[in-house]
């Protein structure tokens, strides 16, 4: 089997986001992400053999552009440092990048979503978390802040939380400025955290 070019591969799982994003988890099949990528139908079944391998591609692809995404905020990790710096990132991040943002942040949830019943793609979620949240806490250390596991779980649950409220229909989150709720809620919950850690 002659080996696979990476660059359509990667074209490939970003149509699949793409279709994840806007048909959700029905509608991710290989003939729909053959149509998206503008490909011969039977192209993305060469390269992903199941379903199975299509979602794991999807869900390691959007861990890349997670990263990919981070590195386009200025001054990143550093400007992550502190409440105030972490709300405008965090918020831009969340509803500052227009369509490619929204894309990112629906084909995270349907990603989510479908872990639940498909097990094998929770390994590489439960990663990118792991990666997530070792950052935030090397960010807090260095602002001597609050770095319990505790604390740092219980923002990224409200972040989980926003992500999904800036994405409903409705106003809720929406008719808030969401750096403004961030920087609050990242405040409180602050200031019930424990002492940090020394050393």
């Amino acid at each position: 089997m002659p080996p696979q070019n990476e660059q359509r591969k990667k074209h490939l799982a970003d149509a699949a986001i793409d279709v994840l994003a806007r048909e959700g988890g029905h509608g991710l099949t290989h003939r729909t992400v053959d149509k998206e990528a503008g490909v011969p139908t039977g192209t993305t079944s060469n390269y992903f053999r199941t379903r199975d391998a299509l979602w794991s591609a999807v869900a390691h692809r959007v861990a890349e552009r997670h990263w990919e995404i981070i590195g386009t905020i200025e001054g990143f990790p550093e400007k992550m440092a502190t409440p105030i710096e972490a709300s405008e990132a965090i918020s831009l991040m969340l509803t500052g990048l227009e369509e490619e943002g929204r894309i990112f942040n629906l084909a995270m949830l349907e990603l989510n979503l479908e872990a639940i019943r498909r097990p094998g793609l929770r390994p590489t979620l439960h990663e990118l978390n792991e990666l997530v949240t070792k950052q935030m806490g090397i960010n807090h250390r260095l602002q001597q802040l609050p770095d319990d596991r505790e604390t740092l779980d219980l923002i990224g649950i409200f972040l989980r939380g926003l992500q999904l409220s800036m994405l409903m229909p409705w106003t809720l989150g929406q008719a808030y400025d969401p750096a403004k709720l961030i920087e609050r809620a990242y405040g409180a919950m602050l200031a019930s955290a424990p002492p940090p850690q020394s050393g």
